[in-house]
């Protein structure tokens, strides 16, 4: 990337004759690396963000590119989004929402790090069509019914976002989490809270297929069933949360590979 950034700013422009040619953004991809264990996935999250953070470090080290533009253009857990295997068994369930929700938000503080605009990022996710229910491809729905990794998305258009992502997929306690989110439009009073999840029970149609026994071909009543399930969920119905000069506490538990979305109103 830095011999593409030097010819575009130093280089002979051949269509022009002249130096330099304008960059409106910068792209580059990210992946990570995962790999199977003693019989369990592993992400490898730290490739990903290291290949983010060397192409961050690299549009630093040139100044007058501080402002312009970065798009991830291809960012996702590995680098073959038509591949199947032991090692990406992750897709169809939280090991690929939680990893999702981890791996944008660290790489808008690697941003900060580097003083760097992070404009977006991509999924390289496509359509399989003529598959059976979640063959474990990269995609955001399988057979018209939504992924978990998709609800993360519509997550991140409403923040504020907490997740418990671990890089192994394996059984592990619930995180106790204490939130404190100030800045709130009430002064004092009261707001009404919704509390939005991702986990093995909420927002989430394939482990509801799997809890079916994972029907090859769902009758009707279990694909409606599975649209719903689908969909991005409450945890439980809305609430009132108390504010104190514009700051609220919230108290919750969040289970491994977990992603909850919380709306302050």
């Amino acid at each position: 990337m830095a011999a593409f950034i030097e010819h575009s700013l130093r280089g002979t422009n051949h269509a022009t004759a002249r130096t330099g040619t304008p960059l409106d953004f910068i792209a580059f991809h990210a992946k990570g690396a995962p790999t199977t264990v003693d019989g369990h996935v592993r992400m490898g999250i730290a490739t990903h963000l290291r290949t983010i953070d060397a192409g961050f470090a690299t549009v630093a080290s040139y100044p007058e590119l501080r402002k312009t533009p970065i798009v991830i253009g291809e960012s996702d857990p590995e680098g073959c989004a038509a591949c199947q295997g032991p090692q990406l068994a992750y897709r169809s369930g939280t090991m690929y929402s939680s990893y999702t929700a981890a791996s944008f938000a660290l790489a808008h503080d690697l941003a900060d790090r580097h003083g760097v605009d992070l404009e977006g990022a991509v999924t390289w996710a496509f359509e399989f069509e003529d598959q059976p229910y979640f063959p474990g491809f990269r995609a955001l729905a399988s057979s018209g019914l939504d992924l978990p990794v998709l609800n993360v998305f519509r997550m991140f258009s409403r923040m504020v976002m907490v997740w418990h992502y671990h890089d192994d997929d394996v059984p592990g306690p619930e995180a106790a989490v204490t939130l404190d989110v100030s800045g709130l439009p009430v002064t004092d009073g009261a707001m009404r809270l919704s509390h939005y999840r991702i986990d093995e029970t909420h927002s989430n149609a394939y482990a509801a297929w799997r809890r079916m026994g994972s029907p090859l071909a769902p009758n009707r009543d279990q694909y409606t069933q599975l649209e719903a399930e689908g969909r991005l969920s409450l945890l439980e119905p809305p609430s009132e949360v108390a504010v104190a000069g514009g700051m609220s506490t919230v108290k919750f538990a969040l289970p491994r590979q977990a992603v909850s979305l919380l709306v302050f109103e």
